[in-house]
């Protein structure tokens, strides 16, 4: 009878048996079988350089490996490796003599109880060639902007190639790029802040080695801190002000400040530029901004402050007067300035017998000739004129005016062009030759922002920086690359991100974003500035002028002002015309004898210039009194206008000036 006592004693005796079974079984009888790897770091391998191994045994072991190749049909040692203790290896061969294909194995020798284990077979190719990589990059890219290397891989080859970036010794693939056809390529990635290297590698192929071009050094850095408001908003003297400066790049927050400022106006650290102006002005501020690293950056912002609607006797005429240009009711030779009977004008506009206000109001009144409907009554033509301003009839919500010879325009609030007068060559832009007595619009223009006119042609700048012309084009003053006159607007194609217009004469001009100024047209006197003397019936770069922010044209001459104050001339030098002590002609810019101008406006045979104590000041010919004093037939430099003063512009008619004051 079997007891539990016994069938417990038994199964404690099968359990040590079994025990002991298992300890007599070979060490090794358990143990997974070792693998043996490798392969080639590259597909291909330049001639005298060395080939590049790497491999890995399974389970990790630190005995060592040989590295074999085939040499005919045996195996011949060429190298070997200890593994790390992860079980991976590197070894590298030099790769003598000539282009060939090697067979390469591992293999780890029996040693005691480990077992010999053979890797895989495989072929490592040598070659006569490797890829040569061109690269090219800046020095300094903008954070937030790629960082792109070009260049070129030779000899040619098809797929990609990858940019990489070490900002210390480990270097990483940033990004890839294919290959041209010509074996070009184009590759960059957006990096943090930092200075990094960069190499371009081209992988090997089993006929050209790897490629790796050399090291470029990049550096990712903020923005330069810019301010970035153009300019400043008008204003109107007696009524609130807002203006919110804007800056970029540096290290944000910024901080402005001002060491000028309009009276009546504050500027606060957070750049809001506030309060009510209490005196009309055209003048220019310097703002400062700062970052947190306390760099800093400047810019001159030009802002124009208009008189109170309320202000009278603004507007003040000197010159000819044989058709009541000085506007005061006769038609008496005046010697020095006369104050026009008109009130809350904000800009004037001269024409060659006629002259026309824009009143705050929006509301256009003429005065001066009127043989061909120039003070656009609507009604009868006034054989004598009128010596008195008289409204405009039929146009209101005006922003711009403008005069040419014998004709007038007008800009309304919504961007559309009206126009009355003279039409012989077709300078109303109605499609027709008909003269109007009273305006009507220019059809097909939208967007206007400002006009000029010449002799006998018209010029309209949009809101979207293009220019349009129509009427006369017997010297190319069209702008459009031909002599063909047009009785519709048409663009002048060549000019874009314009920002103001002039004319004069058979000549236009216009004031480009970036400062430049562009002219064309007649150039007998070298007007177009140039530096030659042939006409243009395209805008040509005006040699020189950088940094403008006005322009006016005279009949032959050209005018500039920077945003320091000083002014540049051009063209028609005789009578002291260009300001600069000559009588010269001058096909370039020349300085005139002025600084600290505001404002910039020119004559038939001269230029006026208000400077920054509210003087008005005039050069050229004075054989009409349009210098505003006797005694002088001409002025070779700029004299002050007698009796003006506190002047917030000046304009130029045919012989005449005109100046709006604050008082």
């Amino acid at each position: 009878m079997v007891t539990p006592r016994r069938l417990a004693r038994t199964a404690m005796v099968f359990s040590l048996l079994v025990g002991l079974t298992a300890q007599a079984l070979p060490a090794d009888a358990k143990a997974p079988t070792a693998k043996l790897t490798i392969h080639a770091a590259a597909a291909s391998f330049k001639v005298g350089t060395r080939v590049s191994l790497t491999g890995s045994v399974a389970p990790p072991s630190s005995a060592s490996v040989t590295v074999q190749r085939l040499v005919g049909k045996k195996w011949v040692t060429v190298s070997y490796a200890k593994p790390a203790a992860t079980g991976t290896f590197t070894v590298s061969v030099k790769a003598l003599g000539k282009p060939a294909t090697w067979k390469v194995r591992a293999v780890r020798p029996k040693s005691g109880a480990v077992k010999a284990v053979t890797s895989n077979v495989i072929s490592v190719h040598v070659v006569k060639t490797a890829f040569s990589v061109a690269a090219s990059a800046g020095t300094t890219v903008t954070n937030g902007s790629p960082v792109v290397v070009t260049g070129t891989v030779t000899p040619k080859a098809s797929g990609t190639v990858s940019l990489q970036a070490a900002s210390g010794t480990t270097w990483r693939t940033v990004a890839t790029a294919p290959l041209s056809k010509a074996s070009t390529f184009t590759v960059g990635a957006v990096e943090p802040l930092g200075s990094y290297r960069l190499r371009v590698v081209k992988s090997a192929t089993t006929a050209v080695a790897q490629g790796i071009g050399k090291t470029l050094a990049v550096t990712v850095a903020l923005p330069p801190l810019t301010v970035t408001t153009p300019s400043l908003f008008d204003g109107t003297v007696g009524l609130p002000y807002f203006v919110q400066l804007t800056a970029a790049g540096g290290t944000p927050p910024y901080t402005w400040s001002s060491s000028v400022l309009p009276t009546g106006l504050s500027l606060s650290a957070g750049g809001l530029l506030s309060g009510t102006p209490r005196s009309a002005a055209r003048t220019t501020v310097t703002v400062t901004v700062t970052d947190s690293q306390l760099r800093a950056a400047s810019a001159a912002l030009p802002v124009r402050l208009d008189l109170s609607p309320a202000a009278a006797n603004l507007v003040h005429a000197w010159g000819v007067n044989g058709a009541g240009e000085l506007g005061q009711g006769d038609t008496d030779v005046t010697i020095g300035q006369r104050a026009v009977g008109l009130t809350g004008a904000t800009s004037l506009a001269g024409g060659q017998a006629d002259c026309y206000a824009l009143r705050f109001d929006g509301t256009v009144w003429a005065w001066g000739n009127d043989v061909n409907g120039e003070l656009g009554d609507a009604g009868a033509l006034l054989a004598t004129g009128s010596a008195v301003p008289l409204p405009v009839v039929g146009v209101s919500g005006v922003t711009a005016i403008a005069a040419g010879s014998q004709s007038a325009y007008a800009v309304r609030a919504d961007g559309t062009v009206w126009d009355w007068g003279y039409n012989g060559s077709g300078q109303l832009g109605d499609g027709t030759l008909t003269r109007r007595l009273s305006p009507v619009q220019v059809p097909g223009l939208t967007g206007v922002i400002a006009v000029a006119a010449s002799e006998a042609s018209a010029y309209a700048l949009k809101s979207d920086g293009t220019v349009w012309s129509w009427g006369s084009n017997i010297s190319g003053q069209l702008g459009i690359g031909s002599l063909v006159d047009s009785t519709t607007p048409t663009r002048v194609a060549a000019l874009s991100g314009v920002t103001a217009i002039a004319a004069s004469g058979f000549n236009a001009a216009a004031l480009k974003a970036d400062g430049t100024v562009w002219d064309w047209g007649f150039n007998p006197s070298g007007q177009l500035g140039n530096g030659s003397l042939t006409n243009s019936n395209v805008p040509v770069q005006v040699s020189g002028m950088t940094g403008a922010v006005q322009i006016a044209l005279g009949e032959n001459a050209g005018y500039a002002r920077k945003a320091d104050g000083s002014t540049w001339a051009w063209g028609y030098g005789a009578n002291g015309a260009l300001g600069n002590g000559a009588s010269g002609n001058a096909t370039t810019p020349v300085a005139v004898s002025i600084s600290g101008v505001t404002d910039l406006a020119a004559g038939r045979q001269g230029g006026y210039a208000v400077t920054q104590d509210g003087t008005v000041k005039a050069w050229g010919y004075n054989g009409n009194y349009q210098l505003g004093s006797s005694g002088v037939p001409q002025s070779l430099v700029p004299i002050a206008v007698p009796g003006v003063t506190n002047a917030v512009r000046v304009y130029g008619g045919g012989l005449n000036g005109y100046a709006i004051t604050a008082y």
